[in-house]
């Protein structure tokens, strides 16, 4: 198994629409590893429909209260 500290980057999705805690991922295990992490980490919300993109931000910052609100980086799309 791969040490935790290793972790740098998080594909968060469920069948690339946004997760629920009713979907057969354990969200809650996967947001509790996630808090073991010391390091910044990369967390990417691969969700096909781009109006759904920030509720799944949104997931993820509810998910991981008391620590720092993750905000969408810029993509290529904004310096085109």
């Amino acid at each position: 198994m791969l040490p935790i500290k290793h972790i740098k980057a998080f594909h968060i999705h469920y069948k690339h629409r946004m997760p629920d805690l009713s979907n057969e991922i354990p969200w809650k295990k996967v947001f509790s590893l996630i808090k073991k992490i010391e390091e910044n980490i990369i967390i990417n919300p691969e969700i096909h429909h781009k109006n759904k993109v920030e509720d799944t931000i949104g997931f993820c910052n509810k998910m991981l209260p008391n620590t720092k609100e993750f905000l969408p980086q810029k993509s290529i799309n904004d310096f085109l």
